[in-house]
């Protein structure tokens, strides 16, 4: 009778624990589409495989331009990563690294990813090295430390040519105006046009050679865009170096 009676007082939690789940276990959850979403932690050991878009924000919500965050993303023939700053102005939200056709490239996308620029690209790899690099670094500095080799011209624009004074002190923005001039009764203009301006008469200074004779030659600044030279009484070619700003 006693054993009747402690059978029938454990039926009832018995009851309870057919009908309590299985502990959760990772390696046993399998989201087939919709959406899922986790108030806490999920932990796993081992790998975790989506098709689709994972992201991670502050919430429960896909990475967007609309909310702050990161998403990863692929296709067969596409790996990318997309970050997005909801605080920004639209179609200035979203920056991406992608590899794309043997590239990788850092771009920056309108809100509909319609358009792109890309201020940085690097095609190439591994197997056969770095083919090319492209970089639209628009204003700003770039500062390389170690040894540049160039292959072509190294044009250097406004700017990026350094020059001091005798005491040390950087000139700002200079630039260099090279050319010829011949002279009539030994007197002649190089006239300065576009960005070969200077400031003003005097943020410039000019060397020259009378590549005719051994005539010594005077370089005399009129203006911000003209300089005359002077050297014997023919008409023999100068060839003149300014510098400034």
């Amino acid at each position: 009778m006693r054993k009747i009676l402690l059978l029938l007082a454990l039926l009832p939690s018995l009851a309870l624990a057919q009908l309590s789940p299985p502990p959760y276990n990772p390696a046993n959850v399998k989201i087939t589409g919709g959406t899922a979403a986790f108030s806490g932690t999920v932990s796993t050991t081992g790998n975790v495989n989506v098709q689709g878009n994972v992201s991670s924000t502050s919430n429960t919500q896909p990475a967007s331009p609309t909310n702050s965050g990161v998403a990863l993303n692929a296709t067969p023939n596409i790996a990318d990563v997309q970050m997005f700053d909801s605080t920004r102005a639209a179609n200035d939200r979203t920056a991406e690294w992608i590899f794309f056709n043997g590239a990788a490239a850092l771009r920056f996308a309108n809100d509909a990813h319609s358009a792109v620029l890309v201020p940085f690209s690097v095609t190439g790899g591994q197997g056969s090295g770095i083919t090319g690099i492209t970089s639209n670094s628009g204003a700003g500095s770039w500062t390389h430390t170690g040894n540049m080799a160039v292959s072509g011209a190294l044009i250097a624009g406004s700017g990026t040519l350094n020059v001091y004074s005798p005491a040390g002190v950087a000139v700002t923005t200079p630039h260099v105006v090279t050319g010829t001039v011949t002279l009539a009764a030994g007197t002649g203009t190089a006239t300065f046009t576009g960005n070969a301006v200077f400031s003003n008469t005097t943020s410039y200074v000019c060397t020259a050679t009378n590549t005719s004779t051994n005539s010594a030659v005077r370089a005399t600044n009129a203006s911000a865009s003209s300089v005359t030279f002077n050297s014997g009484t023919g008409a023999d070619v100068i060839a003149f170096q300014c510098i400034g700003n």
